[in-house]
């Protein structure tokens, strides 16, 4: 599939060359007849569709080049990803740093005592966009065809009752004639037309048959529907139809007078239709550029010779120049190497020449699928196979001054499938580079027995940025070698031992990392197996996780171990295995290693750089930790880029900043690549980076100059970095904080989860971003001497962390409190410098704590009021009077006004949000609705702060934004549903509506109605809901005002295709109603809905009369597996599509990623419908389970429940869950702990029987969330005997629909940054009566 979109892209570089081409000479020679105009599109066609190439010496296409845009030669080197778990709790003082690893052999270098570092230029992973896009082609190339074929058999149907006349077929179902039909086409008329229209239309179409235009016009087609994806078809396909018309018409008239040349005109005309359905199938008489057709046909002269001659050199040109494909050059010249480029195993084979540079595009290079694979040696071939035990191996044979380059470790795969056999050897070769590509064996770790890459007889071989991976017993080894270099590479899961040299010269390995090391079972033999050779230096590089017979074993042999990091290796015999005086060991670095001696006892002792003996003591006294010490040895990285940045995140790692922006938004694969040590989550409006699973990891600028490096992220919702489970993590001498304006941030700066022992030292933390420091469930953070400052919500703010240090901090221009601290303990306080006599410069010019109090209010209406009176009457200068002093953009005015919406005078006209940014920001944002003279709603949105004590606008618009047309919409129709106004509603219905048209019949003089309450602004963007075809929303009203129930008018709205314009400027809505329906309070099927509110919170509780109806169901009926993501909530309902209610239930496994993991399993024992469907797993300190036997009483414990418990207790439905709040009416005492405000689930059960589902939202500005013991006492309130929590946060959920088939509708609201509902594995589902 690669290779066939790898040549269809190829073939539309090349075609795309003859369209431009074929464009130009169309507007050269414009008087030429069009028929050779016709030739030269053919040209192009079959240029699009060949499956082979013409070569010619003529040819002036340029050489093939890979249209797939190449990966960036600088590849990422990955961090060797061992886990924190495996580190000794304390280890030896390490002074010095490691040097680190560049991908550039150019790189520069600086020295720093007594080790080289060195600056990496990687890029992060990106998206394997190579296996995606291909799919992605076929999927829309098979739509055309559809689309073709449905065309066909559409006219075939409307034409079935044609009657048949001389010289073709009438039919009074369509409005011009065309030709139908490939193998025998025929000519079809509409019916009533006169003589003379119907002699030129019959001749019109006779001569399209005998120029076979229907065949151009269907090649044409193919064409498009291969190359959709390039505009330049797109366009010549459309030149294509008008000049194979305008042909035909020069034809036909080429003989007439200019009386004749009228009446075809007329009937041209007569005949001519806009629309676009003929476009794809036959030939229409009247189907483009009629016009310019007439005009043509009425001026037509017969073209002379040398115009005609113009145009057949002109198809000469095409055909011989553009057609064609150069001749590739096959050998290089003197002093030059000749440059191939491959994309898949057959060329790189056929490629493999002396004096030759062969470049792999992206993909898979599976030697033992070639064409030659296990064939015989012919003299003139630079390559064999050598038969093996199960198969053949490849060997490049006295090949000099070969290069194969790949486009990076991460997109170039060299393989192989027999386990006996070397991935690639190399016999007799010199100056050979190897390098940015990936190689090993296609079977699992430690079945092989050949290795990955041999060199025998071989000099001057460079190995740089490679992959060696196993199941291959040696990532490397070489056999009478010399000049062998090894540089930036990976070795890792051989099974035997990294490298192997013999009888070999001069070998380097440098700034390589190598890790896992040996096979599970028994563990490999060496990481160098080493025996008669001079010269060799192993060098700033990494080994690291491998449990080894031995670190190294040295035979007669010149070695120098140099500047290297052991970590996390253990030997079964001893650390080196000597023979002779001629190993030296000068500044390696020895970390969490399981040593049992250094040396084996019939060996030799090793040297210093010195010459002095390294006895066993001497090495014993090295490194042997000292458990008065914690300091563990790291890699030392200095990066300059965001890529590399991110690429070296990893445990035991001191990354240097020496850049001065890391902007994340900038990376290669952001929002996309994921590591081992980092991933990317989606927020609300982007996505922010984690970094999880570290220990031991610094990230610090170079010189300690906070305000000279700065990382940044720019969407307002996420972190500008987050840590998840790390350890020993310190961040110094930076500046942190997005890049957005101050003020309009979500997301905070630093945030610690699940983290131990983390510190900011020396760092600038800014807003925007909401605190500088939030931890949670963490220890040991300690944030001194650092600047916190501009922050919207507050400094420092923690919650259940215990052994906090905060000294030395200076806090300024925030808008809450510099620390806050919930649920903590051991908390130290010292020298925060705090300036509450500093003017706050940041939220405006005054101070943001002025109150919000009744006059202020009114003072803000005012001025909205009076500025849009000045906005809708033209009077640009009473708006100049509310426009603040950094306005800056033109002032635009709206005439076109009947009335303009509520302004607020008071406190409670405005939403609890607004009043609160006033009250504590100094800003608000208001959007006023008004009607225009057309009888048309439009919203009006102002943002508006404090200046001087007065409200100003700072930013004002009427444009139509994608959620200014929504909520557009949303309104018209409420209103008109409310005011039962059919005429207004009618025209918001799909066609595919199919249910009753009504409107609310009840009173609402008795009740009251909030159309603004559709919560659109907080749910989604303007980014998000353009790329969104479907919107559902719920509005709350109440029957009653006595009665504090709401109910809700629940409307799914759908994209409205082909928007009209009506002929008095109307335009039809953006989008159309396909379902709508009332719920509430009202029982509905046994089911009742009620809201429920608190002090922070607001929800709802399902009440469920028969608890036989309420089941669990389950994402999948196969089987529970990591790699299966779980359902959204509303996708519950295609799986039970009797349902009519779903809330979230128990915790599940979720890795954070956009990955598969997403909500893949449930944690703890979980049964569905008397099956027991999973046991394993538990979430983190939450004991409880809860469930419903079979005599539909619901089970509530306080604590784990095993499998065989379930079956005794005949649980026929039940999740792991907690903690339990309410058992027997007794509120427990879980429900007492300091658990904060969140989004809230539970269940529950009344003495009759009845179920509670219970919801609340959370985590947005007026709506906090709510506590155990709010939930507790809603559960008693609604009378439950028992009652447990189940899982919340951003899980939580309700979804509920009143019949079937209606849409079900969500009734919880979503926490901010969070854009849809999460997936998981089970859920709550109560089935149809």
């Amino acid at each position: 599939m690669n290779q066939l979109f790898q040549n269809i892209l190829t073939a539309s570089f090349h075609g795309s060359i003859v369209i431009l081409a074929v464009m130009l000479l169309r507007l050269v020679l414009k008087n030429t007849p069009k028929k050779f105009l016709c030739m030269l599109w053919l040209l192009a066609g079959l240029r699009l569709l060949m499956p082979f190439e013409i070569k010619s010496d003529l040819s002036l296409q340029p050489q093939p080049e890979p249209i797939v845009e190449q990966i960036v030669s600088s590849q990422i080197i990955e961090l060797p990803r061992y886990k924190s778990s495996h580190l000794p709790q304390e280890s030896a003082p390490i002074e010095d740093a490691i040097a680190v690893v560049s991908p550039s052999p150019a790189a520069p270098t600086e020295v720093i005592s007594p080790v080289e570092t060195v600056t990496v230029h990687e890029a992060a992973p990106s998206i394997d966009w190579d296996s995606a896009l291909p799919y992605l082609w076929l999927i829309v190339a098979s739509l055309f065809l559809v689309y073709t074929a449905w065309s066909y058999i559409s006219l075939r149907l409307l034409v079935r009752e044609a009657i048949k006349i001389p010289g073709g077929w009438e039919c009074d179902r369509i409005e011009t004639a065309f030709i139908l039909g490939f193998i025998r086409p025929r000519i079809y008329i509409p019916m009533g037309l006169s003589k003379m229209v119907r002699k030129h239309i019959l001749a019109h179409e006779r001569t399209h048959l005998e120029k076979g235009d229907h065949w151009y016009k269907m090649i044409g087609f193919i064409a498009l529907a291969l190359h959709w994806f390039n505009p330049l078809v797109w366009v010549a396909y459309i030149l294509l139809c008008k000049d194979i018309e305008m042909a035909c018409d020069e034809r036909v008239v080429q003989f007439m007078e200019l009386s004749e040349r009228k009446e075809y005109s007329a009937a041209l005309l007569n005949c001519s239709t806009n629309k676009a359905h003929f476009a794809a199938c036959p030939v229409a008489f009247g189907e483009v550029s009629v016009k310019h057709r007439i005009k043509s046909v009425l001026k037509y002269k017969k073209p002379g010779f040398w115009i005609s001659l113009a145009g057949v050199i002109a198809i000469a040109f095409v055909a011989l120049c553009l057609v064609t494909s150069p001749v590739e050059e096959k050998t290089a010249a003197p002093g030059e190497n000749n440059v191939v480029r491959v994309s898949n195993v057959d060329e790189l084979l056929s490629a493999i020449a002396p004096n030759t540079e062969i470049l792999m595009e992206p993909g898979t290079y599976n030697l033992s699928e070639a064409e030659t694979y296990g064939g015989f040696y012919e003299e003139e071939d630079y390559y064999k196979w050598d038969a093996g035990a199960d198969g053949h191996q490849l060997v490049i044979v006295g090949v000099e001054d070969l290069t194969i380059r790949g486009s990076g470790r991460l997109v170039t795969n060299l393989e192989t499938d027999p386990r006996y056999a070397d991935v690639l050897m190399l016999e007799n070769c010199t100056d050979v580079v190897l390098e940015d590509f990936t190689a090993g064996h296609t079977i699992a770790l430690g079945e092989c027995s050949g290795g990955v890459i041999e060199l025998q007889g071989c000099n001057g071989v460079q190995l740089n940025r490679l992959g060696l991976f196993g199941c291959g017993t040696e990532g490397l080894t070489t056999y009478l070698s010399s000049d062998i270099t090894m540089t930036d590479c990976e070795i890792y899961e051989c099974s035997s031992n990294a490298a192997t040299l013999y009888n070999s010269n001069s070998v380097t390995i440098s700034r390589c990392r190598i890790y896992d090391i040996g096979r599970e079972d028994y563990g490999g033999y060496v990481f160098f197996d080493i025996s008669n050779c001079q010269s060799i230096t192993i060098e700033n590089s990494e080994l690291s996780n491998s449990d080894l017979n031995m670190l190294m074993h040295s035979a007669g042999s010149f070695v120098t171990l140099k500047n290297n990091l052991f970590v996390n290796n253990r030997t079964k015999s001893a650390a080196f295995s000597i023979s002779g005086e001629n190993v030296v060991l000068d500044g390696n670095k020895f970390d969490g290693n399981s040593i049992r001696d250094w040396y084996s006892s019939f060996g030799n002792a090793a040297k210093d750089e010195n010459g002095n003996i390294l006895t066993e003591e001497v090495l014993h006294d090295l490194y042997t930790p000292d458990t008065t010490e914690t300091a563990q040895a790291r890699l030392v990285i200095h990066v300059s880029t965001v890529d590399e940045l991110i690429a070296a995140i990893g445990p035991n790692t001191e990354i240097v900043l020496e850049g001065e922006l890391y902007d994340f938004s900038t990376a290669t694969g952001y929002g996309t690549s994921s590591g081992a040590y980092y991933y990317w989550e989606d927020v609300h409006d982007g996505p922010g980076l984690v970094i999880q699973d570290v220990d031991n990891l610094v990230i610090r600028s170079n010189d300690g100059n906070v305000k000279g490096h700065t990382i940044a992220a720019i969407p307002r919702y996420a972190d500008v970095l987050a840590f998840k489970a790390c350890s020993n993590v310190t961040l110094s001498g930076f500046t942190a904080g997005h890049t957005r304006e101050p003020g309009a941030c979500a997301g905070g700066v630093i945030e610690f989860r699940d983290c131990d022992n983390m510190t900011v030292d020396n760092c600038g933390l800014y807003g925007c971003g909401i605190l500088g420091v939030y931890a949670e469930y963490s220890s040991g953070i300690h944030v001194k001497n650092s600047e916190i400052y501009e922050c919207s919500l507050g400094g420092i703010e923690m919650r259940d962390t215990d052994n906090i240090t905060i000294e030395g901090n200076t806090f300024r221009d925030l808008g809450g409190e510099e620390t806050n601290f919930i649920g903590c303990s051991n908390i130290t306080l010292d020298g925060n410098l705090l300036s509450p006599d500093r003017p706050n410069t940041f939220y405006g010019t005054e101070n943001n704590a002025a109150p919000a109090d009744e006059e202020d209010l009114v003072n803000l209406g005012h001025a909205v009021t009076a500025f849009a009176e000045a906005l809708f009457n033209g009077d640009t200068e009473s708006m100049k009077l509310y426009l603040s002093s950094d306005y800056d953009l033109p002032i635009v005015i709206y005439e076109d006004l009947i009335t303009v919406g509520a302004t607020p005078a008071a406190k409670q006209d405005l939403p609890a949000e607004y009043a609160n940014m006033m009250e504590t920001k100094g800003y608000c944002n208001i959007t006023l609705t008004y009607v225009t003279n057309a009888n048309e709603y439009g919203l009006l949105s102002l943002e508006m702060c404090r200046e001087q004590g007065v409200w100003k606008v700072q930013y004002y618009t009427t444009e139509d934004t994608e959620i200014h047309l929504l909520v557009r919409d949303i309104y018209n129709f409420t209103w008109a549903y409310f005011e039962q106004d059919l005429e207004i509603l009618k025209p918001f219905l799909a066609d595919s509506y199919t249910g009753s048209v009504d409107v609310y019949m009840g009173d609402l003089d008795k009740g009251v109605i909030n159309i603004n309450d559709h919560g659109v602004h907080d749910t989604v963007s303007n980014k998000e809901l353009a790329k969104m075809n479907t919107y559902s929303v719920a509005i709350p009203f109440k029957k009653d005002v006595s009665n504090d129930s709401y109910s809700y008018l629940n409307i799914a709205f759908q994209r409205r295709e082909n928007k009209q314009t009506f002929a008095d400027g109307r335009t039809e809505s953006e989008w159309v109603v396909v379902d709508y329906g009332l719920t509430g309070n009202a029982s509905s099927g046994g089911i009742e809905i009620k809201t429920i509110d608190g002090e922070h919170y607001t929800g709802f509780a399902m009440i469920i009369d028969d608890p036989s109806r309420v089941f669990l169901g389950t994402s999948t009926d196969k089987g529970f597996s990591a790699n299966t993501p779980g359902k959204r909530i509303s996708e519950m309902f295609d799986r039970y599509p009797t349902a009519l209610a779903a809330v979230n239930a128990g915790p599940f496994f979720d890795d954070g990623t956009t990955s598969n993991a997403v909500g893949s399993y449930p944690l703890g024992l979980t049964i569905s419908e008397g099956e027991t469907v999973w046991t394993e797993g538990s979430y983190p300190n939450m004991k409880g389970f809860v469930g419903f036997n079979t005599d539909d009483e619901l089970v509530v414990l306080n604590r784990n429940l095993t499998q065989e418990e379930a079956e005794k207790l005949n649980i026929r439905d039940g999740v792991s869950a907690g903690p339990a709040l309410i058992i027997d009416r007794e509120v427990l005492p879980a429900a007492n702990e300091d658990s904060g405000y969140n989004l809230r689930t539970a269940i529950g059960q009344t003495e009759d029987g009845k179920v509670i589902l219970l919801c609340t939202n959370g985590r947005v500005w007026d709506n906090l969330g709510a506590s155990y013991r709010e939930v507790a006492d809603q559960m008693m309130a609604l009378g439950a005997e028992s009652a447990c929590l189940l899982q919340g946060g951003s899980a939580t959920g309700m979804m509920y629909r009143a019949d079937l088939p209606s849409v079900p509708q969500l009734y919880t609201t979503l926490s901010a940054g969070q854009t849809q509902p999460r997936r998981q594995p089970t859920y709550w589902m109560v089935a149809a009566e």
